[in-house]
């Protein structure tokens, strides 16, 4: 309870999320509610992995990498839906090699500001649903341990393999992105 409700308040003690989630951790640990054999049991790969792909998202936003990137896309030379269906695969690909919150925080700010000047006479709805169509396919990679916590999870197991996550995630992942696109198509 009080990890939560200092999750909740770090705006007040400026705490990072991080740091409060190693304090039930350590308490744990001092109370002997675990052990050193539990803590030794833990999973550890698979909070690397989680960790790695947020390392790596965190340092495409800061370091201006993803903000370049963008850039770099021929956006001026296609029509509006195909500078959307660009980021749109761009978000795909980053959300299938790090966390979808972190491939979310890095595209949707920058497909806002691109929808809004590439809108024209479209106006707001063009833009609201180039935003709803990126921010979903972000959260369709699935094609990889990475790519989520759950499928790390899965992979943690011992059970799945990358070549699993690749047959059925990939197919699932392009799946899903090719209706939401469609979708996007037809309800704007």
């Amino acid at each position: 309870a009080l990890t939560v409700a200092l999750w909740m308040s770090g705006d007040w003690h400026g705490m990072n999320s991080y740091v409060v989630a190693l304090i039930p951790l350590v308490v744990f640990v001092l109370t002997g509610l675990l052990s050193k054999m539990d803590v030794r049991a833990f999973n550890w790969e698979v909070l690397w992995l989680l960790a790695g792909g947020i390392a790596l998202g965190d340092g495409l936003s800061k370091t201006g990498l993803s903000g370049t990137l963008m850039a770099s896309l021929p956006t001026e030379s296609l029509p509006a839906i195909g500078a959307v269906l660009c980021c749109s695969a761009v978000a795909f690909l980053m959300g299938n090699f790090i966390s979808h919150t972190v491939s979310a925080k890095v595209m949707l700010p920058l497909v806002a500001t691109l929808a809004t000047g590439l809108s024209g006479s479209m106006g707001d709805a063009f833009v609201m649903a180039s935003v709803l169509q990126v921010a979903l396919i972000c959260s369709l990679g699935m094609a990889l341990p990475i790519s989520t916590p759950p499928n790390a999870m899965a992979y943690a197991t011992g059970q799945l393999e990358t070549r699993d996550f690749l047959i059925t995630g990939g197919v699932v992942s392009l799946g899903g992105a090719a209706l939401v696109i469609a979708g996007t198509i037809l309800f704007s």
